[in-house]
């Protein structure tokens, strides 16, 4: 199988890409090795910086919850193709990637754990009712960030508003604990 690849005519190359071999942004190594990212918190790799926002936020506006109007996400491009969810979240699988629910239960408790994703726990009017007052949008910085090669940051901010038109600050963390 040495020429699966460069064959001609039959090989990879000729039949799929014209020819051209493969390009790779860097040479093999230890690069995913050196740059992996742990999740510390049960939720998806994206939405990981949004909920860490959540639990700075959460002393904030836990006693004001009846009194948030607005709840803004800014986030990277991944996370929005990934985790916006909106509407029906029918099983733990669609919470945990949910950057709206784990945004609402890191407002609500200040924590989040795997057993916050289940059915009883997600039956908690609050966190729909915070879910639908969310607006994620595409921060173009953040987005920059996370696909330079040299800094693979995973960032986002949330800002609360309340009704009588205070604001929290705007919580940003670039990269997650």
């Amino acid at each position: 199988y040495p020429t699966v690849l460069t064959a001609k005519k039959w090989g990879f190359y000729d039949c799929h890409s014209g020819g051209k071999p493969f390009t790779f942004q860097r040479k093999y190594g230890d690069y995913v090795i050196q740059n992996s990212m742990f999740k510390f918190v049960a939720a998806g790799m994206h939405g990981q910086s949004a909920v860490e926002c959540a639990f700075r936020l959460h002393d904030h506006v836990k006693d004001r919850l009846a009194d948030i109007q607005r709840i803004d996400i800014f986030s990277q491009r991944a996370l929005m193709g990934i985790m916006d969810k909106t509407g029906p979240l029918h099983n733990p699988a669609d919470r945990d990637h949910s950057v709206q629910y784990i945004v609402a239960v890191g407002l609500i408790h200040g924590k989040l754990d795997a057993s916050d994703f289940e059915d009883a726990f997600a039956a908690d009017p609050r966190i729909d009712a915070l879910r639908a007052k969310m607006t994620v949008t595409m921060d173009k910085a953040l987005t920059e960030s996370l696909f330079d090669p040299k800094r693979r940051s995973n960032g986002a901010a949330v800002r609360v508003t309340f009704r009588d038109g205070r604001r929290s600050a705007k919580v940003e963390i670039e990269y997650p604990l």
